[in-house]
This record gives structure tokens, sequence and C-alpha cells, in this order.
């Protein structure tokens, strides 16, 4: 317990010296801020009254494990503003990276000063900071498993810590689950733009489940390519060297990485196989190899190790199987999984597919609208209550405010 408590009250420090390097390093109203990082500095403010809350809780509960528990079931439901904060910590951190020297240019100069003298006065360096609500939350659960582990069997207590230590584990996974979530709609939009913004890929519901760099031949020489699987549709994408409009444009070419889209299809237009196998004896088949197929189209995709061309495979399989589910709840009627021949509807019989390719998983009917929302989760978290938690001398805003007001823009619908 004493452990607890101390490293509680360094914690509570600690998210306090971060509020404060974050706002000498990105102050408010800086025209060149990011909005979303100025969201996630509020977050920590509304960790740290959290957090003062929690300690106060342990500090007061005169060992009672039974009064630590009341405790921590009360507040757990506000740990899930860790997903905000998990979420746009790299984000955060690159904004903070960019004000300092020698970076940093004109007014910028005045908060990389600043940011450099909070540090000072913390005594930590802001990424030291940063990370350091991204490691506290995985500690509850170890604490939890700790006492659990020291309380004998017949412990009448054990039963109320059992079940605070599920909640709080229950949060941890919901937080990571939140995190993927965000992080995959990040690297959508990312996509987006480097699509020039011409394909409508942000679309409710749909989600970037993969990215692989893949090349059309096996010696991977020549640009690479971009295999996107969505989960509702298949992109390949070429690359596009930017227009040269100067000087600095010409030397910046390289470095500008712009894609153009190759072919996109639906899930129910697509397949992914592994290569047939070679034909001449004693030839070893390629395991890095897809082939692809959209729309009629044939690709043959070479990926740097077996092991991504596996996960690929996998990737697109559970993709197939979540989309024909999603389908046939949406749909009228039910919706069967099957492995269908090159002569099924669903091998899309004008190809002339091989066996190979005809025999990978597909859904074996075709929607009508692809992009629709799939799932009811929007990826927001759910508050716990309406109502601000007060309890002693500080009072927490409502969940609902905050963190609909924090979550703004992190998912793709």
């Amino acid at each position: 317990m004493e452990e607890i408590v101390r490293t509680e009250r360094a914690y509570v420090a600690d998210l306090s010296a971060l509020g404060t390097v974050m706002a000498a390093g990105l102050p408010k109203g800086d025209p060149k801020g990011d909005p979303k990082v100025d969201e996630l500095r509020a977050v920590v403010e509304s960790l740290e009254q959290v957090h003062l809350e929690l300690l106060h809780g342990i500090e007061t509960s005169g060992g009672s494990l039974a009064a630590v528990a009341s405790t921590f079931a009360e507040l757990a439901p506000f740990l899930r503003m860790y997903s905000i904060f998990c979420a746009g910590y790299a984000r955060t951190l690159a904004a903070l990276t960019e004000r300092r020297p020698p970076r940093a240019t004109g007014s910028e100069l005045r908060s990389s000063a600043a940011l450099a003298t909070a540090e000072a006065k913390a005594g930590q360096s802001v990424e030291s900071l940063l990370i350091k609500p991204v490691q506290r939350l995985c500690k509850y659960p170890l604490f939890f498993s700790q006492l659990l582990a020291d309380l004998p069997e017949d412990s009448p207590v054990r039963p109320q810590l059992e079940k605070v230590a599920l909640l709080i584990q229950n949060v941890n996974t919901e937080v990571n689950g939140r995190v993927r979530e965000a992080e995959a709609a990040d690297r959508l939009l990312e996509l987006h733009s480097q699509l020039g913004k011409r394909a409508s890929l942000v679309e409710v519901g749909r989600r970037l489940l993969l990215e692989l760099e893949v090349w059309l031949s096996p010696s991977r020489r020549g640009p690479s390519y971009r295999l996107a699987l969505l989960s509702d549709s298949v992109l390949l994408a070429s690359p596009r060297s930017p227009p040269i409009t100067s000087a600095t444009a010409y030397f910046r070419r390289s470095s500008a990485r712009t894609l153009r889209i190759k072919s996109h299809a639906p899930l129910t237009s697509a397949s992914l196989v592994p290569p047939p196998p070679p034909t001449h004896a004693g030839t070893a088949p390629l395991c890095n190899t897809l082939v692809l197929v959209l729309d009629c189209e044939r690709y043959e995709l070479f990926t740097r190790s077996t092991t991504a061309a596996q996960h690929a495979l996998e990737v697109f399989s559970r993709a197939l199987v979540s989309n024909a589910v999603a389908s046939s709840a949406v749909g009228s009627g039910a919706s069967t999984i099957e492995s269908p021949t090159a002569s099924s509807p669903a091998s899309r019989g004008a190809c002339a597919l091989d066996s190979s390719v005809a025999a990978t998983l597909q859904p074996s009917h075709t929607s009508k609208r692809e992009g629709v929302q799939r799932e009811g989760n929007d990826g927001r978290v759910q508050s716990p209550s309406s109502t601000a938690l007060t309890k002693g001398n500080l009072q927490l805003p409502p969940m609902e405010h905050a963190l609909e007001q924090n979550l703004t823009g992190f998912d793709v619908d």
C-alpha cells in the first residue's frame, strides 16, 4: 500500500509538471498550434484532478483494502480519458519537437525558450513527462494482481477486490482498443491526403485495417506500391511525384511521397491469395508473394517478407468474414460465407481466375452500396455519467462534455 501511495503522489506531481511544460511549449492561442494538442492539454488537466482524488482516497483509507477498492471503482470510468491522451501522444510529441532548435524559427523561438525553462524547473524533459501517463495506466492491474496474490483465499474483501481488478482491466482493454481505432483513423486520413484527397476514402464506418508496401517485381526494384486493406474495400496505389513548380520543389520531390489510385474495389469484388504452386519441378514458391484480383484486374505483388504476406492474408480473411456478418445484419436476409468455385457468383465469373485465386474466402453476396456504416460503434468513449463527480474540495467536469470535446477529430466518422 505504501508503494502505491508513493508512486501515485509522484505521478500527480508529474501530471502537474507536464501541464506546465505543455503550456510553455505550446501556448494557447498560437496561430500555428494544433487544436488537437490543445484538447490533449485539457485532458492532462482533467487527469490531474482525477488522480488527486484517487490519491486522496488512498491516503484517507486508513489501510482498508475495501476503501481503496471503493475509491478505484468510483474513479475507474474517468480513466477512459487515457484513450484520448494515448491517441494524441505522438502528435503532441511531434509538435513539441518542432519547437526545439534548430527547427524553431521566428516566434517559435520564444516558445522554445519557455519550454527549456519549464523543463529545467521540472527536472525532466517533455519526452520523459509525456510517456508517464502511457505507462501509468498499465500499473493499476499489476497493483491489484499483487494485492490479490498476497490476500488469503478466504478474505472477506477478496470478492470486492476481484471485481474492481476486473473493472480496471476492462478499462485498460477499452483504452487500448480506442487508441488503435484513433491511430487507424489518423492513418486513413494520411492516406486520403497522400492521394490528393480525390478519393472518397473517409466514409462513415470505414476503417483502415492494414497498409503494406509492395512491389510488382520479385527483385523489389523500382518504385514501391501501397496496398491498403479497408474494412469494406481494397486499394492499390502507385507512387506519384509532385509537380515541379520551382527549384525548391525539385529538391523536395524525392521526399514528398504522393500516391495515385491504381485500383480500388469493394471487398466483394476482391481476392487476395498466395500464388499457385510452381509448375516446374524443383522451383521453390515465393512465399512473400500475393496474388491480388480487383474487379478482374490481376496483380502479382511482392512483399518484404513471408511474415508480411501471411499477415496480409489473415487480415483480408478476417475482413471478409466481418464484412459479410455486418452486411447480413443490416440486410433483409441472412448471408453465408462460402468458398466459391470459379463459376460461382462470388468469384466474378467474367474473370478468368486460376483455381487458387477463386478458392479464397469471399461472401456470396454483393453489397449495393459499399462504405455504409458496418458497426454501431462510432469510436467515441461512452461517458459513465452525465453529472459532475464531486468529492472533497474538487469537482470533476461531466464526462460527456469532457470526452465529447476532446475526442473530436480522432475518429474517421
